[in-house]
Parts: structure tokens; sequence; C-alpha cells
């Protein structure tokens, strides 16, 4: 009997397995069609976005560490702001180094036209786009 409920167990921790690889390989390929790039770009991509944040990390606490003596109130309230700002030059900074510029150069881009408003997919800003404003 013991061994029929481990079996059980088994199966089901496979199950639950199976279901989550899958759904990463639907996401990976989703985002692959999303962004017309091949495998071999993909994962260079990912790794540029992984090390571009681990990057950017290690300079905010570097920075931060030269600024404050101790983490109170303020290292907190400063630290994600400054890692916003260093965020996008260390990713463009890292893309030179994978080969990526072109794709962060028009994702950047992108992104900063949604940020202020404009386009997102020229990033430029229109005169005539409306400004949304959340109030939380």
């Amino acid at each position: 009997m013991r061994f029929e409920g481990l079996r059980g167990i088994v199966e089901f921790v496979r199950s639950i397995f199976a279901v989550t690889i899958d759904y990463i390989m639907k996401s990976i390929n989703k985002l692959q069609e999303k962004w017309g790039v091949g495998k071999v770009q993909f994962w260079l991509i990912m790794t540029t976005f992984a090390l571009g944040g681990s990057l950017s990390g290690y300079l905010n606490k570097q920075i931060l560490n030269l600024v404050f003596l101790e983490k109170n109130a303020a290292y907190w309230l400063i630290y994600p702001l400054l890692l916003t700002i260093l965020w996008p030059f260390s990713v463009i900074f890292v893309s030179f180094l994978t080969g990526q510029f072109s794709f962060f150069k028009g994702y950047l881009g992108r992104m900063w036209g949604r940020l202020s408003g404009g386009n997102p997919t020229s990033g430029h800003s229109a005169s005539t786009s409306p400004i949304h404003v959340a109030i939380f």
C-alpha cells in the first residue's frame, strides 16, 4: 500500500513538472515569434537581460555603498530609483558584448516611447496622444 502511495506522488510531481515545462516552452516560442528571432538569438537576448540586470544591481550597490555608511531609509528609497536609471545603460553595454545591440536599441526605444506617452512602435512622442495619469 505504501508503495502505491509513493508511486502516486511521483506521478503527480511528474505531471506538474510536464505541465510547467510545456508552459515555459510555449512562452519561449511566443516571445521568439513576437521578437522575430531564432533560438540562438533568443538565448543571447535572455543572457543579455540577465547579465545587464546583474551588472546594474552590482553597480547600484557599489555606488550606494560609497555614498551611505549604513543602509538606512534613504538608502532603500534611492536604491530602486538608481537601479531604474542604471538598468538601460547596463543592458546596452552588455548588448555590445553579446552582439545584440540592434535588438536592445529598438527594445529600449519602444519602452521609452511607451513611458513617455508616445507611439510605442516608433519611440517618438505624438503631440495628439492623450496623457494618461495614474493616481494611487
